[in-house]
Formats: C-alpha cells, structure tokens, sequence
C-alpha cells in the first residue's frame, strides 16, 4: 500500500477501499482490546477473591479507598480491596455524608472518611462474584481509653 502511495499508483476508489477497511480494522482491534482488559480485570479480581478466601479471619491494616451509602471500601498494602458494609458497623448507627465522602455515628459521632487508615478483619470472600468483605476491628487502644473513661466516670458518680 506504501509503495503503490509513493508511485502514485492508488486511485480513488482503491483510496476510499483501503479508508473503509482501515477503519473497520481500527474499530475491530479497539474492541479486541477492551475485551482483552475486561478478561484481565476479571482474572486480577478472580485470583485475588482466591488469595483473600484462604485467609478468612486474619487481620489487616488498610486505607478506606472509597465512601459510599452502603459502606465503605477499604483497599490492602497488597491493592486487593474489600468493602465493609454499613450493616456490620455494630457499634453505632451510620450516617453517609455524601459531600464530606464519610460515614458518621449518629451517637458517638465517629467518623470513617476516605483516606482514613483502618483495621480490618477478613470476614467473607464470594468466589462466584469475586467479592471480598471485611470487617472494621475497634483499635485495643481505642477500647483502652473507652475503660479508663468509664473508670472515671464510675470514679466520680460514687463520690456523689
């Protein structure tokens, strides 16, 4: 085709040929390679749903990635993600503040907002969706401080 260019030799009808099996061929690579990326996404999510299935119960300290009404996605060191639904923050009901990207407590106005680094436990992996789910675990020191609270109150409430 190059040649034939270079010499002149390509008419217009030839021209508008090649033009039409050119895009076509464009058009058909492009989707080849959006199905190729959709095949690897798929396979990256499978083969961490996998990785992740065998360590139900361990422990993990990650970054949440993402706020939404139904939880929160927290994503690992390794880059596998997780979400935390809404329905296993037990200790408080939480409210989606959509413009401030977070999830609050209604009573004890703890905040989970993107970018916050939490602790995490493994709780469930869907092998069939490729869906991994984790649980928030309250930091030790966190508890700590809620018992030396208490202490004190309990402290003061009996010198009354």
């Amino acid at each position: 085709i190059i040649k034939e260019y270079i010499n002149g030799q390509i008419d217009d009808k030839r021209a508008t040929r090649l033009t039409t099996e050119v895009e076509y061929a464009s058009k058909q690579s492009s989707e080849m390679e959006r199905v190729a990326q959709e095949a690897e996404r798929e396979v990256d999510d499978l083969k961490k749903a996998e990785y992740m299935s065998e360590r139900i119960g361990e422990e993990y300290e990650g970054i949440i990635s993402s706020v939404t009404n139904f939880g929160m996605f927290v994503e690992l060191p390794n880059t596998i993600e997780g979400l935390v639904h809404i329905s296993t923050l037990s200790d408080d009901y939480y409210i989606y503040d959509e413009r401030r990207l977070s999830l609050i407590g209604e009573a004890s106005k703890n905040i989970y907002r993107l970018g916050d680094t939490v602790k995490i436990k493994v709780s469930k992996v869907d092998l069939f969706s490729h869906e991994i789910y984790f649980d928030i675990i309250k930091d030790d020191e966190e508890d700590k401080e809620e018992v030396e609270f208490i202490e004190e109150t309990e402290k003061y409430n009996t010198n009354l």
